[in-house]
């Protein structure tokens, strides 16, 4: 299947034609649909799929044979970029990835200084181990309370699926993946 994929990656890479994209596509649709499946959820899968193959399309450029790095091995690296899709997209409300990471972090921080400390760490405590001001680890703490995950983001949009519906050149491609 690797042989395959690079034959096939050079061909389209010479060519350029969308003949031999799509052919490229159907042999790496196995690699699309296992992470699609991975990262479905909240998020429904033909979702995700569409993105995936945007991001492939994207990626497919950038590969370098030369590298010593297999097709598919450089392929999931760059689809990896879903997490940002799930996460933003996962809740009906929209969090900005740095807020969602912040929180990850937070959270991360927050939950091992219970297990060190055997109680819940004070702001001073997170503040310290997170390298942050006390005025943001109580906004964190705040955020957290109000269920994060599911309240408004702080900048009150509900923008379902925005950047998905935002990238119209995945709808223009037609994929025949039949055998």
């Amino acid at each position: 299947m690797m042989e395959k994929d690079l034959e096939l990656w050079k061909r389209w890479n010479k060519s350029r034609s969308n003949a031999d994209l799509q052919k490229l596509l159907k042999q790496l649709r196995p690699l699309i649909k296992s992470v699609a499946i991975k990262w479905s959820g909240k998020v429904p899968e033909s979702v995700l799929e569409a993105k995936l193959y945007e991001l492939t399309i994207k990626a497919l450029p950038k590969y370098r044979p030369s590298s010593g790095v297999k097709l598919s091995t450089f392929m999931m690296g760059r689809l990896q970029k879903i997490s940002r899709t799930v996460y933003s997209q996962g809740s009906i409300y929209r969090v900005p990835e740095n807020r969602s990471l912040n929180m990850a972090n937070y959270l991360s921080h927050l939950e091992g200084a219970k297990d060190d400390l055997g109680r819940d760490p004070t702001d001073k405590e997170l503040s310290k181990r997170l390298g942050w001001s006390a005025r943001e680890v109580g906004r964190m703490r705040s955020e957290d309370r109000q269920s994060f995950t599911e309240g408004l983001a702080t900048d009150g949009s509900l923008d379902l699926f925005s950047d998905i519906a935002s990238t119209p050149k995945v709808h223009y491609f037609y994929f025949d993946l039949s055998d």
